[in-house]
């Protein structure tokens, strides 16, 4: 059955349970009753777009989605209504006063202005605005991510990590993603071509050698012995690059320094490990 795509507004939250992906949730919407995974537990009045498929459980209709992200408004007026739906007491009345008196730039909104927003219905209003500056930050990632080839949950993953700064950090280098809990080298590895990274790229040579040498580093090891570093390579890249990988260790080695190696025990490290080893050597003696 091909996947179905409804927008709809949640009501209430029946259930929701921590999982692996974020939480599992039962979501009564204006659009019927929702269950799958979602990044976060969804607020009264929040706006979501799911994409799955209709079933039937025990006589009532119910959307089952594998993928879900927040509905935000593409204007500043309807982002106004939206936030104040989703805060506790502001009314009607009250939404058209911010907007006669802010417009467009309501969001710069003052206390004690606006008359009838009382100190606890200005707190609410202010927390709602952030939910949907976080959310906005968190589409536009989110987006951006699923169009250059990431799966959902990499980039759920990523903006749990990196949140607004998510897309910068993929941008100056796609294999950071590589860093990411549950995530390694190849899933970042598929993303390559988007940033016009061809099979023999220092780029992606020097990816390799820092994924490999941080594996290690997440074991306990603060260096890395030459022929692991030489199996992984062949793992993950094949044996007719082992040339590249010889030729880059010694650029980060000797221009770039980043690494940092042992002729007599053939280990390496990334410099700052050793840098920070150096000076507890030191300081110990």
């Amino acid at each position: 059955m091909s996947d179905t795509e409804i927008r709809a507004q949640v009501t209430r939250v029946n259930y929701h349970k921590e999982s692996r992906s974020g939480f599992w949730c039962i979501i009564k919407t204006d659009a019927g009753t929702a269950k799958g995974e979602i990044r976060w537990v969804p607020q009264n009045g929040e706006r979501i777009k799911f994409r799955g498929s209709w079933s039937t459980y025990q006589g009532e209709r119910q959307f089952k989605f594998t993928f879900a992200m927040p509905d935000i408004p593409d204007n500043p007026r309807a982002q106004l209504h939206y936030v104040c739906h989703m805060a506790k007491g502001i009314g009607d009345s009250i939404e058209e006063k911010i907007w006669q008196t802010y417009n467009e730039e309501w969001k710069h909104i003052e206390p004690d202005v606006i008359s009838g927003m009382s100190t606890t219905k200005f707190k609410s209003f202010m927390e709602a605005m952030s939910m949907l500056d976080k959310s906005q930050d968190y589409v536009e990632a989110l987006t951006w991510l699923l169009s250059i080839g990431a799966t959902h949950n990499l980039a759920d993953v990523a903006f749990e990590k990196w949140g607004e700064e998510t897309i910068g950090v993929v941008n100056q280098d796609p294999y950071q993603l590589a860093s990411l809990p549950n995530y390694g080298f190849k899933d970042a590895d598929k993303l390559r071509e988007k940033f016009g990274i061809g099979d023999d790229d220092d780029r992606r040579i020097a990816a390799v050698i820092r994924y490999l040498i941080g594996q290690a580093m997440s074991n306990g090891d603060t260096a890395t012995h030459w022929k692991d570093i030489q199996d992984g390579f062949v793992e993950l890249l094949g044996r007719d690059k082992v040339a590249l990988l010889v030729k880059t260790i010694g650029k980060m080695m000797y221009e770039t320094k980043e690494l940092h190696g042992w002729s007599d025990t053939k280990m390496i490290s990334l410099m700052d490990a050793y840098d920070n080893e150096r000076m507890v050597w030191e300081w110990t003696q």
